[in-house]
């Protein structure tokens, strides 16, 4: 732990023989069993149904609670400069993507694709669209279609702005964008606490944690539980739409069920349907012990008559 926070396993209560790291999330690479897969989703969705019935979102809930520790005099402020957060920095960035590492990324691409004709073709009709039904782009917008040489993120990014787009109450802008991406492009050390440790209110610290072993945990090992998209995937679009709580919840029923009588039953299913199988058999085959011993017993009467001395 750390000052005031106790070290917080995710699961453990459930006994589920999980393996974690020293930080208390699942360890790197480890697939979860049913006991997991269904105490995460179990969590995720008990703890949202419980802020709803309140009248509140627990993702807005949960992001307010995350901004807040960005504060210079919070908790997670001050574990950063531990000596153990610092040495764990050091192995998370070798596979995270830095901001810096974004950008250039960003121009590269956005470069690549501004001198290619089909860029030109959905500018020019863009432009012409914006113009006939009057959609009011910002200049910037107009500026970057038509003149997308030496497209640059600074560029990007002001393009971006412009639009004045809300995402959960918030303006996005190039600080959202790079939360979003950080999502995705940064690495947990399995040793340092994550950032989600620090949630003060443990309802919504357990929600986060369920959140991010369902979702980002989840897309590292091909097996997304919560999203859009789940199942089978990473961070690509395919995998099946997720069921609903009610029909999850009628599913774990049925798997509990069957777990708690298969154990009692399951040897007597198998034996009465071995004794189904072969109760034919049984009385077929003692009529035909006793055919076969009356042939036998006639054949010897033939052996000793045809020995006798007369």
């Amino acid at each position: 732990g750390f000052e005031d926070f106790e070290h917080y396993t995710f699961g453990a209560s459930i006994g589920n023989g999980g393996v974690y790291g020293a930080n208390g999330l699942y360890s790197d690479g480890y697939i979860f069993g049913y006991d997991q897969a269904s105490y995460i989703l179990r969590t995720y969705h008990r703890i949202r149904a419980e802020y709803e019935k309140a009248g509140l979102d627990a993702d807005k809930a949960l992001l307010d609670a995350l901004l807040s520790l960005d504060a210079a005099d919070s908790v997670w402020s001050r574990y950063k400069n531990t000596a153990e957060f610092i040495g764990s920095a050091a192995n998370s960035e070798k596979y995270s993507v830095s901001v810096q590492e974004l950008k250039e990324k960003a121009e590269a691409i956005a470069g690549g694709i501004s001198d290619t004709a089909a860029y030109a073709a959905v500018a020019a009709l863009i432009d012409g669209a914006n113009t006939v039904l009057g959609l009011g782009l910002p200049d910037e917008i107009k500026e970057l279609l038509n003149n997308p040489g030496n497209m640059t993120y600074e560029r990007l990014i002001t393009a971006v702005e412009s639009l004045n787009l809300e995402i959960g109450g918030r303006t996005l802008d190039e600080g959202l964008l790079l939360e979003y991406v950080e999502e995705y492009a940064s690495y947990q050390s399995s040793t340092a606490y994550p950032k989600i440790f620090f949630i003060e209110n443990e309802s919504l610290r357990e929600y986060a944690y369920a959140k991010y072993e369902g979702v980002k945990h989840g897309a590292f090992i091909g097996s997304v539980l919560i999203g859009d998209r789940v199942g089978a995937v990473s961070f690509g679009s395919s995998g099946s739409a997720p069921m609903s709580y009610s029909e999850l919840e009628a599913v774990f029923s049925n798997i509990e069920r069957t777990g708690e009588s298969a154990p009692e039953y399951y040897p007597l299913f198998a034996l009465r349907d071995a004794l189904l199988k072969y109760a034919a058999l049984i009385p077929a085959a003692i009529i035909l012990a006793y055919y076969l011993a009356h042939l036998e017993n006639k054949q010897f009467k033939k052996l000793l008559k045809g020995g006798t001395a007369k």
